[in-house]
């Protein structure tokens, strides 16, 4: 499913009778992602995930979490109950209806997730594509220049996404930066 499909649907779960405390994931290579609201929502009542936020044209600003399949039923809260589709690929967490305070109007909650979100760092996204190529990122580096071609591949070692990328895309990234290293010593 397209990232934009996604938060779509987040924008508008509320007005299709979703549960609120609904924490939905998709599947995407070998990580679960929640997006959004969900995101919030994991981060909030789940777990402290490291949530990072990108941009998409024509949407904004949006943040996401993540974390391996392997471990959904660790972060699978006690009295939650989990809902998959027949493939596997999109995950209900519904946590306690209690979950929420009833007594705070929805607007309330949209508007600490706004607040949420805005504190959750910024990643560079290349040209707009969620599953930009692994090795694209060191291929920008310049051959010439001392020190700086160091610091500049060890800000792409930082920066890399590795629950972003497939496993494929992280073993060419891997290639592509032995490259470069043999390359700056």
């Amino acid at each position: 499913m397209a990232v934009k499909d996604i938060l779509a649907f987040e924008t508008s779960r509320h007005g299709q009778g979703i549960s609120p405390v609904t924490v939905r994931l998709y599947a995407e290579g070998t990580f679960y992602h929640a997006y959004e609201w969900s995101a919030w929502l994991a981060c909030r009542f789940i777990n402290q995930f490291n949530a990072k936020r990108k941009k998409l044209n024509g949407y904004g600003t949006y943040a996401y979490v993540g974390f391996p399949l392997t471990s959904l039923e660790k972060f699978t809260p006690e009295g939650a109950v989990v809902i998959k589709n027949q493939d596997g690929s999109v995950v209900d967490i519904c946590l306690p209806e209690t979950t929420l305070d009833a007594g705070i109007p929805l607007g309330e909650h949209l508007k600490q997730l706004e607040e949420w979100k805005q504190s959750v760092p910024f990643v560079e996204n290349n040209n707009g594509n969620k599953n930009s190529s692994a090795g694209s990122d060191l291929k920008n580096i310049s051959v010439s220049g001392g020190p700086e071609r160091i610091t500049t591949i060890l800000q792409n070692i930082i920066t890399f996404s590795v629950e972003d990328n497939s496993p494929l895309q992280c073993m060419q990234f891997i290639v592509d930066l032995k490259k470069k290293l043999a390359n700056a010593i």
